[in-house]
């Protein structure tokens, strides 16, 4: 007489023979010995995604109130599954990065803050172990966030002088457009390496609103300094 082979076991939905293995059996969490739950995982997830199809409502309340009551034990086993799967969990990583960079972004300060003290010590010693990668860094930083870093440096000076207003990189990239990216002065070409001018100084009582800014070339810039526009040889308003 054969002897039964109790390594395998036959599923009564899809009628195949599989391994006693968590590779194709799900386990009863609420047998004593932890038994084999039936049918086999290819049939239930089958079955669960008929499920999900016809009542996707019912199905995500289900899944948020189990999360809700099983926390410990879904992030033990994502920490787990991220361990054991090192180039799935990047690439799902990078795919979630390209997908939410905003919300990526919101959640990375808000961890940063949460923890500042730390993070800014731990900033703090890398910056002194590895200076010249700081400026290279900070570098690469200015130059991806020029418009940016104009915006904050006039702010810094509007505040000084007491002067109202303010603009954002937006308000610079639109005036940019209007001007056709050229000098508002001389009419020249100024790709990248642009100033943002004040038509009226704030150090004689401009503002520092959006309809007080022109893009200037470098030269025109340096050239007409602090003066009003009728006091230099340049393009009138």
């Amino acid at each position: 007489m054969a002897t039964p082979d109790v390594t395998t076991k036959k599923c009564p939905k899809c009628n195949q023979a599989h391994p006693l293995t968590e590779e194709f059996w799900y386990r009863r969490s609420d047998a004593p010995n932890a038994t084999w739950r039936t049918p086999c995982k290819k049939c239930i997830r089958a079955r669960d995604k008929v499920a999900r199809d016809l009542d996707p409502d019912k199905q995500r309340d289900r899944h948020r109130r189990y999360a809700a009551t099983h926390k410990d034990q879904l992030n033990a086993n994502q920490r787990r599954w991220r361990r054991d799967n090192p180039e799935k969990a990047a690439a799902q990583d990078r795919r979630y990065r390209e997908a939410n960079p905003e919300r990526r972004r919101d959640t990375a300060q808000r961890s940063y803050y949460k923890n500042w003290q730390e993070n800014r010590t731990r900033i703090d010693e890398w910056a002194r172990r590895n200076p010249e990668q700081k400026r290279r860094l900070r570098r690469e930083s200015q130059q991806r966030n020029a418009e940016a870093m104009r915006a904050r440096s006039d702010r810094r000076r509007a505040r000084k002088r007491n002067a109202t207003g303010s603009y954002t990189k937006n308000d610079i990239i639109r005036q940019y457009q209007s001007q056709k990216g050229r000098c508002w002065w001389c009419s020249t070409a100024v790709g990248s390496k642009y100033h943002v001018d004040h038509l009226i100084p704030l150090s004689r009582g401009g503002s520092n609103e959006p309809r007080n800014l022109v893009i200037s070339c470098e030269t025109c810039n340096r050239s007409k300094s602090n003066k009003l526009p009728h006091e230099w040889n340049g393009r009138l308003l």
